[in-house]
């Protein structure tokens, strides 16, 4: 059946309605089965969708369909090089091939290049080994020779494999190679010696923005960078680091900008200490260099890119901290030297002793339950009350002159001022009452005998038990045993 509008097929089904066989199967046919294969045609913007995919080619994505921009230009493997007075050799890589990557293209050499220069008499001089797409693969440039050597540049469509720094006492190979996908590799470093007058030059030519400062021969004397050159005028800002990593001090001469030679802001001499590294900015808006932070880590994302920072060392104004950052530092509490466990710190700063009364609780004395004092209050109340009776009879207690009382042994004679129930329920002295006691006889007495004792109560010990007056009657009561 053909495909019925959902809200025709919501009415079919409502409460109390009863969908026939038609109307079932025509709702079934209006949606798909998990057994149904999706047409293309019937997926909105599919077509579209994977148009602006990238093919993939011999398992390779084209570079024209990249949707961003790569360098393809790399070294995948070289092998040793090697240099004599005169000569560079390129040594073949150990899996019997040395391999380039040049515009995306990969190109492949199995023999070694021996690529000859000419030698150093009493400067020095920078040769560079590059890749081109030509016959040989491997080339080699030549810098002036000078007491500043300057190196070759890239020209477009080469590929750096090593710098080679040569000089009458020997050559200086430069380690790092640069390959990578990526326009320019910040963490790989660029030697650089001193000249025989302990001169640094620090040429930005080849988009490596690290330099290390080596020397041949350790020494602590002072050595200089007298150069900070940009080998094309730049329209950006550059960051770049310069690591001491010799034994003594090198000292950023104060140069002023001069074309291509970039002098340091505040026109101020720079140290920078042995083993240290700082992180410098090129701006191009006010063609200076400004130093930003020192550190002692080789990363450049340890070292805080904080333009403010760029102290000169001197007293008070540490080197890589201005007057700002110091007097913000100096509003920063010291470390705080450890207490003991004692000890608690206070809103002084200082460390005090910690016991009761440094928490409100002076007054608090460490007794125990069985000793602890009682406040005021209850001792007064305590005062109010008597004393467990003393003495050592057993019928009665009699209240004394002193409000205390005592244990009296009940005799013939009758008691007063006994201990006993008012009106209200209470207990309290009563001074109208008095009990006697007919300790003598043993038989029940007359009427006579007991309106002879004068008291409305008359104990009978003998007879277990006590006569009580109640209205013109005398009543006995007979003691009884109750076990609770």
């Amino acid at each position: 059946m053909a495909k019925v509008d959902i809200n025709i097929i919501k009415e079919w089904f409502r409460n109390f309605k009863k969908p026939d066989q038609d109307q079932f199967w025509s709702w079934l046919d209006s949606f798909r089965h998990k057994d149904d294969k999706i047409p293309m045609a019937d997926v909105d913007n599919l077509t579209q969708t994977l148009a602006k995919k990238a093919d993939l080619v011999d398992g390779v994505v084209p570079e024209n369909q990249l949707p961003f921009t790569i360098n393809t230009n790399e070294v995948i493997a070289v092998g040793e090089i090697t240099t004599t007075s005169n000569n560079v050799n390129v040594g073949v890589h150990s899996s019997g091939t040395n391999k380039v990557r040049i515009g995306g293209k990969v190109l492949t050499r199995a023999f070694a290049n021996d690529l000859p220069f000419t030698a150093v008499t009493d400067g020095q001089k920078f040769v560079r080994v590059v890749a081109r797409d030509q016959a040989g693969l491997f080339f080699l440039k030549e810098g002036v020779e000078s007491d500043e050597p300057k190196e070759p540049s890239i020209d477009p469509g080469e590929v750096h494999v090593c710098l080679i720094l040569i000089t009458p006492e020997g050559s200086y190979i430069d380690p790092e190679v640069l390959n990578g996908f990526k326009e320019k590799a910040e963490d790989n470093w660029k030697v650089v010696y001193p000249n025989k007058l302990s001169y640094y030059a620090l040429v930005y030519s080849d988009a490596r923005t690290c330099f290390s400062l080596e020397e041949r021969i350790p020494s602590s004397v002072d050595k200089y960078i007298n150069t900070i050159e940009f080998s094309e005028e730049t329209t950006r800002d550059v960051l770049f680091t310069i690591k001491n990593n010799s034994i003594g001090k090198v000292i950023i001469s104060s140069v002023v900008t001069d074309g291509l030679y970039k002098g340091i802001v505040d026109n101020t001499p720079f140290t920078i200490p042995a083993k240290s590294t700082v992180l410098c900015k090129y701006k191009h808006s006010t063609d200076v260099v400004e130093i930003l932070k020192v550190g002692s880590s080789d990363s450049i994302t340890s070292i805080v890119t904080d333009t403010t920072l760029k102290g000169n060392g001197t007293a008070g104004n540490p080197a890589g901290l201005s007057d700002a950052k110091n007097a913000e530092i100096a509003g920063k509490e010291n470390a705080i030297t450890a207490g003991t466990t004692s000890q608690y710190y206070r809103g002084d700063k200082t460390w005090q002793s910690l016991n009761k009364a440094a928490v409100g609780l002076g007054n608090v004395d460490n007794t125990s339950d069985a000793n602890k004092p009682i406040s005021t209050s209850v001792q007064t109340a305590l005062n109010q009350k008597v004393n467990n009776p003393t003495g050592t009879g057993t019928a009665l207690a009699q209240i004394n002159a002193d409000n205390s009382l005592s244990r009296i042994t009940v005799g013939a004679t009758p008691v007063v001022n006994v201990f006993g129930e008012n009106a209200s329920g209470g207990y309290s002295k009563q001074a109208t009452k008095s009990y006697a006691s007919i300790s003598a006889i043993t038989a029940m007495p007359t009427f006579a005998e007991l309106e002879a004792y004068g008291t409305d109560e008359v104990h009978a010990q003998n007879l277990n038990g006590f006569f009580k007056k109640v209205g013109l009657h005398w009543h006995f009561y007979e003691a009884k045993t109750v076990i609770m």
